[in-house]
């Protein structure tokens, strides 16, 4: 009998090929070839454009280089060289007959239902998108314990923003949540778990201090915050921006600590502006024109990635602790 954990259906043996070097930041794309396949890669792209911001991430697809063994062998190894994959399971509409009675119904297509099965059986972490087709549209019942972004939207920008927010959340931190490999060594591992606990420890105390844009300004094309007396902010860091209009707050983006001056206590910030582009465009008006422009009220409301809200901090360092002893 073969051996179970390389078991290839292909040849009813262990696979014949070399094992498949999983590439970090790397994503298989599950989707079905419909009329929103280009608007959906283009809303997948800009999320993960804006999420790894210096373009150091690989999207495959199942319908690029296909590998020399056929379509089988192309969809095995790219799902197992990915770290994450991507999967759209809306599924389609289908009429059937129950009891004599035609009615719709939505099923899974069976590329869809086939490469996610590969996805959870090679164990790849998956973000899963779905909308609702029909009234009566539910998850099938195997899977049903998927959570998933609804993409019951008009607007794929929306779509992406929501997975944006989403990669934001998970914020998968590699020293501590592991994807398939271990090809880190102890020097790696100890340093990755030491700004694990400098990250935990800044927002801590950043998460119970009120920080304000103090001004707007318009540089280089784009619109800088700054933020007076960050103390404790560090770069990287996220907060959703709240704008009170009218006497209701309104999110009107999220914003990113770009850039800290440690001796003034001065932080730049950027805009993501979401769907709320028309919002800003107004406001880089006024800056063009003032130089600058002071927010309505805000709130900043602290984005702390559930990698490092689920982590105990005192566990952190025992674990630090223990890696320094063994080194």
């Amino acid at each position: 009998m073969a051996r179970g954990d390389s078991f290839c259906p292909m040849v009813g043996t262990f696979c014949l090929y070399d094992s498949t070097e999983v590439k970090p930041n790397s994503f298989f794309l599950i989707q079905p070839f419909d009329k929103d396949k280009e608007k959906r890669e283009n809303a997948i792209e800009t999320a993960l454009k804006k999420y790894y911001r210096k373009g150091n991430y690989q999207l495959k697809k199942s319908d690029s280089t296909v590998h020399i063994q056929g379509s089988y062998c192309d969809i095995c190894k790219k799902i197992q060289s990915c770290q994450y994959c991507i999967a759209d399971i809306s599924g389609e509409i289908f009429k059937v007959l129950i009891e004599e009675k035609s009615k719709e119904k939505v099923f899974l297509r069976p590329n869809i239902a086939f490469e996610i099965g590969l996805a959870y059986g090679f164990g790849k972490p998956s973000l899963i998108l779905s909308k609702k087709l029909i009234e009566d549209h539910h998850i099938p019942s195997d899977i049903n314990f998927i959570r998933y972004i609804d993409i019951t939207v008009k607007s794929w920008s929306m779509v992406s923003q929501k997975l944006l927010d989403l990669l934001r959340n998970m914020a998968p931190h590699r020293a501590l949540l592991k994807s398939a490999t271990w090809d880190y060594n102890l020097g790696q591992l100890k340093r990755e778990i030491a700004s694990c606990i400098v990250q935990k420890e800044a927002l801590l105390k950043a998460k119970d201090l009120n920080y304000k844009i103090n001004q707007v300004l318009y540089l280089d094309y784009k619109l800088i915050g700054i933020i007076k007396n960050a103390l404790y902010l560090i770069e990287g860091t996220y907060f959703d921006i709240y704008i009170l209009e009218g006497g209701v707050e309104i999110k009107r983006g999220v914003i990113r600590i770009e850039l800290i001056n440690r001796e003034k206590k001065v932080a730049q910030v950027e805009f993501d502006y979401g769907s709320n582009i028309d919002y800003w465009i107004e406001i880089a008006k006024i800056c063009s024109e003032k130089g600058k422009y002071i927010l309505n009220e805000h709130r900043l409301e602290l984005i702390i990635p559930k990698h490092l809200e689920q982590y105990n901090l005192h566990e952190l360092k025992q674990f630090l602790s223990l890696l320094d002893k063994a080194g």
